[in-house]
């Protein structure tokens, strides 16, 4: 309270730029680094810049700020944001008919929209060359101080526990604790997309070749000392992706490449688990034992443990075991409202408290079936498909700066691992303000050119 009635007078010289980069340090550094090293929550403080960050963008767009205009790109409704509009319609009735406890549904409705206040600048902006060299050095050094913090991490505190999951204590500047793990699956995924930003822009000759080096040194590192096998489906995803888009390449050779990339993919991966093999622990488990775990956790439909143990794939079949059109069509279709799943200090939601032990929330896609239903999940899902979409259908811009081209030609990378995210954790839409203010900033960037585009095809 303190904080946002000091914080106020400031709204009136802020400029929406301004308010973006102070979202992003907030979300990718202090909120981390004051929980981890300090044991000081200032988690909410991320979101309340968020929410700040729609007032701010009001403001702006009636004193019609510079490089901030409302007529800037077309102004009609998308069909991503109907689409969006759908999963919120979905989600107000579920929460009308459940009526939530106060709390879980503040928190609910926080983690769902505070930070779209990113997309709503973003997309409202004039894009020009000198705020995407701003972003880019803003990213580029929140990427690589993660080297050192990294490397304390694992020197000083992961090394001095004795548990098997000590490794996971290694999250950099994202969301964790010293005694148990945290958001390093957010930070791998962050690592991997600003290298292929720092790839795209070093073809296109914007950025220099020791900036894509630093960034390999970090990520090979991070993913050297950390707990991180989503590294290798990220650097699968990165080669197919540019394997697909060669030129001048024959199908047989397409295969071949696929599975020769496919086997070492699977051979480092085994090497992978034999290095991280826990010493102090008096069972052995062997890489191909490690490996096959990792497989069923991820894969398993069946993988229901009522100790509290659900898999990924598994929490998905969860919800279709427990809600069915015959006997709770409501529930089924539109969910039980925000907030549902949501576990804390201050209590558990009505789902949650429901099927306790077990956590029904492990990724994104099972979070979104229980709070909005059928329909408001493949709503959220049709969202951030047609906007990877419209960044797919804008890559090829011939007339575009050097700047514009390399992140033109990065995005659909980026937003197709973010899409993937949604079946891995819940940090799309919730605990993880990191990988949220990256969708949306990246998915603002793609909106707005796509835009521009149609505006400017439509005017020729």
């Amino acid at each position: 309270m303190i904080f946002g009635v000091s914080f106020a007078p400031a709204l009136l010289f802020i400029t929406p730029e301004l308010i973006l980069f102070i979202t992003l340090i907030f979300g990718l550094i202090i909120d981390g680094v004051f929980e981890y090293f300090f044991n000081i929550v200032v988690h909410w403080s991320v979101y309340i810049v968020g929410l700040a960050g729609y007032l701010i963008s009001l403001m702006a767009a009636t004193r019609s700020v510079s490089k901030f205009s409302p007529k800037s790109i077309d102004t009609g409704i998308s069909t991503h944001i109907l689409f969006f509009f759908l999963f919120i319609a979905c989600l107000a009735v579920s929460t009308l008919n459940t009526r939530p406890g106060l709390y879980h549904l503040i928190v609910s409705v926080r983690d769902y929209f505070f930070l779209m206040s990113a997309y709503v600048i973003v997309v409202r902006m004039q894009i020009n060359d000198a705020f995407l060299q701003r972003l880019w050095k803003f990213l580029f050094y929140c990427a690589v101080v993660q080297l050192p913090v990294t490397l304390y991490q694992f020197l000083f505190i992961a090394r001095n526990r004795l548990d098997a999951t000590r490794w996971d204590a290694i999250v950099g500047t994202f969301i964790g604790t010293k005694s148990g793990g945290g958001d390093s699956g957010g930070l791998t995924i962050f690592l991997f997309s600003i290298l292929v930003l720092a790839i795209e822009l070093r073809k296109s000759g914007a950025v220099s070749k020791g900036n894509l080096l630093a960034i390999l040194i970090t990520i090979v590192t991070f993913v050297a000392i950390a707990e991180v096998k989503v590294a290798f489906v990220l650097l699968s995803v990165i080669a197919f992706w540019n394997l697909i888009g060669a030129k001048k390449v024959t199908i047989f050779t397409r295969l071949a490449t696929f599975a020769g990339f496919a086997a070492f993919i699977i051979g480092l991966t085994w090497f992978y688990d034999e290095f991280r093999q826990d010493t102090s622990s008096t069972q052995v488990v062997s890489g191909e034992e490690r490996l096959e775990k990792t497989l069923k956790y991820t894969i398993d439909p069946t993988l229901i443990d009522q100790s509290s143990t659900v898999g990924r794939v598994a929490s998905i079949f969860l919800w279709g075991a427990k809600n069915s059109v015959e006997r709770e069509p409501l529930s089924f279709f539109i969910g039980n409202g925000a907030g549902s799943t949501v576990s804390s200090r201050d209590g558990l939601g009505a789902v949650a408290k429901k099927y306790y032990p077990l956590r029904m929330d492990i990724n994104a896609v099972a979070l979104l079936l229980w709070d909005s239903g059928l329909i408001g999940a493949i709503s959220y899902g049709l969202f951030v498909l047609l906007i990877l979409r419209k960044a797919i259908a804008s890559r090829n811009d011939e007339t575009s700066s050097i700047w514009v081209k390399g992140y033109l030609a990065a995005i659909p990378q980026i937003l197709f691992f973010y899409f993937l995210s949604l079946f891995y954790n819940k940090g799309m839409v919730a605990n993880s303000p990191a990988t949220q203010l990256m969708f949306f900033i990246f998915a603002a960037l793609a909106s707005n050119w796509y835009a521009h585009k149609q505006k400017t095809v439509y005017k020729g």
